[in-house]
């Protein structure tokens, strides 16, 4: 009989075409594995444990970010999450976010990148925001996005020279600083622009109302009054230079005493916070007090072990209006500035 073709011609042929049949399934099985190991190696590598889904485009008074994190693992997310903005990075912040659950973290920007973003065009700037996972397994996601920084404008026409720098930011005290009575606009009285001539850089870089004179003396000669005043000149005190200094090592733009530090931090911190917690004092009942050689009625022995009297200077700014009961009352009154 004829052999079909394909077919074994006898035991010898067969055992061959036998094995050849074996080899050839064994080889698709190994292909169908590998196929399936990597189609489960991409899906997980897509389903990646935790996701960026939203990042707020507008940047607080308090330089923070709102962001959302949603943790898509059974497990908790750990790691830290960081921003850039121009190559700028800001401090890395730790997260931790229930298994299948989302969470808004708040990304606090450095006041370096608040400044680029303010001086890019339209006060606005990309940024890219990196979450960086330890567990359940190690990952890194990233979103892009725009963030804008609203510029703060003086609420007055003239500020006194401070208008001119490029990117101004300015303290509510600043903002809220003095303006002259009814009865102080008059021919002696002070404009708010010469009010804010006196104005100081703090360590935050912000503008804050300082210390001034009661009576002003303009460039010609004649004088105004401004219808209150400060306590004392601190640059009166010995250590008024040292306090500086001190001041400059945080900021080197720092140059004074700024009025109304303490609120504006505690108004920052309630903001971050949630909590309302806060408040602003009125310009007038800022007051510098300067002691010099103050005789302190006690004795110490230095370190050689003689006795001495104890001398020392003072130099403190405390706020107490003096038109109310609320200066005293008030358990969130800024006390006390040294």
């Amino acid at each position: 009989m004829p052999r079909t073709s394909g077919a074994p011609a006898g035991p010898q042929s067969h055992h061959r075409w036998t094995t050849r049949r074996r080899y050839l399934a064994f080889a698709v099985a190994c292909l169908v594995v590998l196929a399936g190991f990597q189609a489960t190696s991409a899906v997980a590598a897509s389903s990646k444990p935790i996701k960026i889904t939203k990042i707020s485009s507008t940047v607080s008074a308090a330089r923070q970010v709102p962001a959302r994190l949603s943790c898509t693992s059974k497990q908790r997310c750990r790691g830290t999450v960081q921003v850039t903005v121009a190559g700028v990075k800001n401090a890395k912040k730790k997260i931790s976010v229930a298994g299948k659950h989302r969470k808004t973290v708040t990304l606090r920007l450095t006041a370096r990148q608040t400044k680029v973003i303010a001086a890019s065009k339209g006060s606005q700037r990309a940024a890219r925001v990196v979450v960086r996972l330890t567990k359940p397994r190690k990952v890194t996601v990233a979103k892009n996005a725009t963030l804008r920084v609203k510029v703060v404008k003086p609420s007055v026409p003239d500020d006194g020279g401070h208008h001119g720098h490029t990117d101004p930011v300015y303290s509510r005290a600043y903002l809220n600083s003095w303006k002259p009575s009814v009865h102080e606009q008059n021919a002696t009285g002070c404009t708010v622009a010469e009010h804010n001539s006196y104005a100081v850089t703090g360590v935050d870089g912000k503008l804050y109302p300082g210390w001034h004179p009661a009576v002003h003396t303009r460039s010609d000669g004649s004088t105004c009054t401004f219808g209150h005043e400060h306590g004392d000149d601190p640059r009166a005190s010995t250590i008024y230079d040292w306090v500086v200094s001190e001041l400059k090592k945080q900021n080197p733009a720092a140059n004074g005493l700024p009025f109304g530090y303490g609120s504006e931090q505690l108004s920052i911190y309630a903001e971050a916070t949630g909590s309302s917690v806060h408040r602003h004092e009125d310009d007038p009942g800022h007051k510098v007090i300067v002691s010099n050689d103050q005789q302190m009625g006690q004795e110490f022995r230095d370190a050689n072990g003689t006795t001495r009297k104890l001398v020392c200077d003072i130099l403190t700014k405390s706020h107490q209006g003096s038109w109310s009961s609320d200066a005293t009352k008030n358990n969130v009154h800024e006390p006390c500035t040294p």
